[in-house]
């Protein structure tokens, strides 16, 4: 690809905060990361306004309270707006496509549940979400990434801590295998 596509996913923890918010948008913007994944922002309507004059290019948004849940997909100015689209949000799911000169990418922005009870419905919903809103255009160019609430594998992904789920484990590693996924941090880190 000769412009390669910088991606970003992160789990902010909040983006309520004006200090940290501003800081954290400088970043992206001068680090040239064109699409950024962020989860967990506590960003309801009345913030997003703000969020929207100071990233002033495309933004997909799922609206959280003001101590949990949302999250959203930003575009860099880099990439025309009207190559970017919203296909589908939920409180827990953003899937976007982007054309870009390799073709269109389908960009899948999870936030997982942090209740073991609630992982795997929620599992089967992404599945049947992404087949349903993606695979009728094949899924050459998936981007899945986002906080899923669990590990790939219970002894190399934990340090400290409890094990997950094995039920929710598998279920990620079958959809994962399902929808053709690489999953980058074991290859950069297979040990």
């Amino acid at each position: 690809m000769a412009n390669k596509l910088n991606i970003l996913t992160l789990n902010v923890q909040g983006l309520r905060d004006d200090k940290k918010r501003k800081t954290m948008l400088r970043l992206f913007k001068k680090e040239k990361i064109h699409v950024i994944a962020l989860q967990e922002t506590y960003i309801t309507k009345e913030k997003f306004k703000t969020l929207g004059k100071e990233w002033v290019w495309v933004i997909h948004f799922a609206e959280g309270t003001k101590r949990s849940k949302g999250h959203i997909t930003l575009f860099d100015k880099s990439l025309e707006a009207d190559k970017v689209q919203q296909v589908y949000h939920s409180d827990r799911i953003i899937i976007s496509s982007l054309d870009h000169e390799e073709g269109t990418f389908h960009i899948v922005n999870v936030y997982s549940p942090n209740k073991d009870q609630e992982k795997m419905q929620f599992m089967n919903q992404l599945e049947n979400t992404i087949k349903e809103k993606v695979r009728k255009d094949g899924l050459i160019n998936l981007i899945c990434m986002g906080d899923f609430n669990t590990v790939m594998d219970n002894e190399m992904d934990i340090i400290t801590g409890n094990t997950h789920p094995r039920d929710t484990v598998d279920k990620l590693n079958n959809l994962t295998n399902q929808l053709q996924l690489t999953y980058v941090w074991r290859v950069n880190n297979p040990k």
